[in-house]
């Protein structure tokens, strides 16, 4: 997962009780960091609108495209996964 160092610093939180800071690098981090991130401000990811929101602002506006692109792309990328999963 890629955060902007600013969200990262802001919502960083350890996934195990190990004592050691957050790193981005560990999966467990990156995850319930995202999550905290996504889920801030009351946004609701049950709801068509709270998920575009949430998504949309992930990255800068400005980076490759915009936020509705950028969140369209993830959506994609997320209905992939979901046709492949099984059951």
């Amino acid at each position: 997962m890629r955060f902007l160092p600013a969200h990262w610093q802001r919502w960083e939180q350890r996934a195990t009780t190990d004592g050691r800071g957050p790193d981005p690098q560990d999966i467990d981090d990156a995850a319930l960091t995202a999550a905290r991130y996504l889920c801030a401000d009351g946004r609701d990811l049950s709801t068509a609108e709270g998920w575009w929101k949430a998504v949309g602002g992930f990255r800068e506006p400005a980076a490759r495209g915009g936020a509705d692109e950028y969140a369209g792309r993830v959506a994609d990328k997320a209905g992939g996964y979901a046709d492949r999963a099984p059951g």
